[in-house]
């Protein structure tokens, strides 16, 4: 016969298998939610539309080539260099990039591929030569592009010498162009400063991809000379190298030790919410850009600073200290941030307590709750979810 105390102890005990359980449970089936394999991005596979290709060999100096939505409608439109072939190469061409720019086009966007891959001095002379044919043709009632293309989103980049011959063209015409990405890229510092391309006042949105293996460094020089624009975003992509960008093989540009399907997937993440995000104000997207939940387990560095002029917000930012943890009935929260939405879950998902941040610390009185696992999400001013911890009460 068990005693008293035996029996008390047993019951300890099966609680804390059953609360082990219960959160195994809670992990495995995605309530608490840790970062994702790049494949499980949403957005790796093909989007909704069904896509077009169109080239055009004479439109300017280099052929152009097109892809867009079958269907007529208003889509924001990506102009797209190629990177350069070094002396001798022909591995680069104008599909290198197709597994992500045609794959962008099927989330509805007009996409318009330059195809030159010379490399030179990055005047953007290719560049400016599509810009003027794309200004006069969607202004044209009898040329498809004006069935398609929305002027006002004309989101411009490239990868590599491609996407520093973008931002020639922005330095030259700020006021036209309404983004700009880098893969891989930054803008011109010039030969001893001469030439520099200077985008400090460029007031649009910016995105830079960087190979986490390759240079890092000159990508987020790139980034910070972005000093006027209130929507710009920086992701590192670790064991990313410069080859991850383009569909290509060169023993002196690798794809990285990330391999080229998580390679491929991570940037489609990246390149596919930013674009619907800032483009489409497509609020799932811009969770999927903006949730630490969401994101691919790829990314080394995420910086953000949407809607915080000048004031980039690493995760370090919305970084929290619970305590004590596991409680009995209060809990401190200690968070820099000001303006962070705190929500608290029980272990089925059910929502029991929000609250506003003013920053420093707050105290959660618990004690009326039942022992047990609880979730504390924290979002941020625009209501997407950047942080998410656990809590034990027992």
């Amino acid at each position: 016969m068990y005693s008293t105390n035996s029996q008390t102890e047993n019951k300890k005990i099966m609680s804390k298998l059953i609360f082990s359980l219960i959160t195994f449970l809670i992990i495995a089936t995605g309530i608490i939610k840790a970062q994702i394999n790049p494949t499980d991005s949403p957005y790796y596979f093909d989007g909704s539309y069904v896509v077009e290709s169109d080239s055009n060999m004479t439109a300017i100096s280099v052929p152009l080539l097109f892809y867009r939505p079958q269907a007529t409608g208003t889509y924001p439109v990506l102009m797209f260099q190629l990177g350069a072939n070094g002396f001798g190469s022909n591995v680069i061409n104008r599909h290198t990039y197709d597994l992500f720019m045609y794959h962008l086009a099927s989330y509805g966007f007009v996409v318009i591929i330059i195809d030159d891959s010379q490399a030179g001095f990055p005047n953007g002379t290719s560049f400016k030569a599509a810009h003027d044919w794309f200004t006069a043709n969607i202004a044209n009632s009898g040329h498809w592009l004006s069935s398609y293309a929305d002027g006002s989103k004309l989101v411009i980049g490239g990868h590599s010498n491609g996407g520093v011959n973008a931002s020639a063209l922005l330095v030259d015409r700020p006021t036209e162009i309404d983004g700009i990405v880098f893969m891989d890229s930054y803008p011109s510092t010039g030969i001893l400063g001469i030439g520099a391309h200077d985008v400090s006042g460029y007031t649009g949105k910016e995105m830079t991809l960087s190979a986490g293996e390759n240079d890092p460094t000159a990508n987020k020089n790139g980034y910070d000379s972005f000093t006027s624009t209130d929507c710009k975003t920086y992701v590192n992509i670790s064991g990313l190298d410069h080859g991850g960008f383009g569909d290509y093989i060169l023993a002196s540009q690798p794809v990285g030790s990330i391999g080229r399907i998580n390679a491929t997937a991570s940037i489609r993440h990246y390149l596919v919410s930013w674009m619907l995000s800032e483009f489409k104000a497509d609020s799932q997207a811009s969770n999927e850009l903006m949730s630490l939940a969401l994101r691919p387990n790829t990314v080394g560095e995420f910086l953000n600073d949407c809607g915080t002029l000048s004031n980039s917000l690493e995760e370090s930012d919305y970084s929290i200290n619970l305590y004590p943890n596991p409680t009995k009935d209060f809990i401190n929260v200690n968070m820099p941030i000001v303006g962070a939405t705190l929500e608290i879950y029980n272990s089925i998902g059910q929502h029991i307590f929000t609250a506003k941040n003013n920053g420093g610390n707050m105290v959660i009185d618990l004690s009326s709750f039942p022992d047990g696992l609880y979730l504390l999400g924290v979002n941020n001013a625009q209501g997407i979810q950047i942080n998410c911890s656990k809590i034990i009460k027992n």
